[in-house]
């Protein structure tokens, strides 16, 4: 067929088909577009970044960290004898002295340790070039069972004569989104006494005691609003 002939022909199909074109082009819009339920999108989507953090939170289990604590020497010898003072610690037989006050504890050398250096397995500095930052030192154990003794003996620092183990405390590895979500969750009207135990959210909400375990549904289980500036310090408005 001459090459004239061709052009001719697909002149004509083009004119037959151009006044579809507009009813085409409207079809592939309805299909692809319009009919895409994008805040169900952003809904999954939000979910899987709960997920994950899940999964970043998981990943930190074995974890502690040391905080307001920087000694000289080595390092996981230091957060061992931390750990093992902290655990000899016991109250005095007299609990104030002379002027009334509250005297410290005194340390129980006969209190086996709770911790040897075979049970850490990786001790160091967390952000220890961040600026005006309290030194942090990241601990991650072998066993979680080596951090239920730890957790049970923590709250002796308190009361320890050493004046550099009282200025330290011992708080859970938590991914950064957790970290925001139990500053909301204090600030609710309602909320009392809120902190983050085994990566989990803990509050007593109206005298009631909750445990949050899952991020994504944090404010069913508070049956609270999720206001816009919540959302903000969540860092999750772009899901929304």
């Amino acid at each position: 067929m001459p090459r004239e002939d061709i052009h001719t022909i697909a002149e004509a199909v083009s004119e037959l088909l151009r006044p579809n074109f507009d009813n085409i082009e409207k079809l592939i819009e309805d299909t692809c577009v319009k009919k895409v339920d994008f805040q169900k999108v952003k809904s999954n989507l939000l979910k899987q970044h709960y997920e994950m953090d899940g999964l970043k939170q998981y990943m930190k289990r074995e974890n502690l960290r040391v905080c307001n604590f920087k000694p000289e020497g080595d390092l996981t010898d230091a957060v061992v004898d931390l750990f093992n003072h902290m655990a000899a610690l016991k109250p005095p037989i007299q609990n104030t002295g002379a002027d009334g006050r509250s005297s410290s504890w005194i340390v129980d050398s006969s209190v086996g340790p709770i911790v040897e250096r075979s049970d850490i397995s990786t001790c160091h500095m967390s952000n220890p070039s961040k600026s005006g930052a309290k030194p942090q030192i990241l601990v991650r154990f072998v066993s979680r069972q080596v951090i239920r003794r730890i957790y049970l003996n923590k709250r002796k620092l308190k009361s320890s004569p050493n004046e550099v183990y009282r200025a330290a405390y011992i708080t859970d590895d938590v991914t950064p989104l957790r970290l925001r979500l139990k500053n909301v969750v204090s600030n609710i009207q309602g909320v009392e006494k809120c902190f983050i135990k085994d990566g989990n959210i803990h509050c007593d909400y109206k005298k009631v005691h909750k445990i949050l375990y899952s991020l994504d549904i944090y404010f069913n289980v508070l049956k609270v609003d999720i206001t816009d500036d919540m959302l903000k310090v969540l860092g999750v408005t772009d899901y929304l």
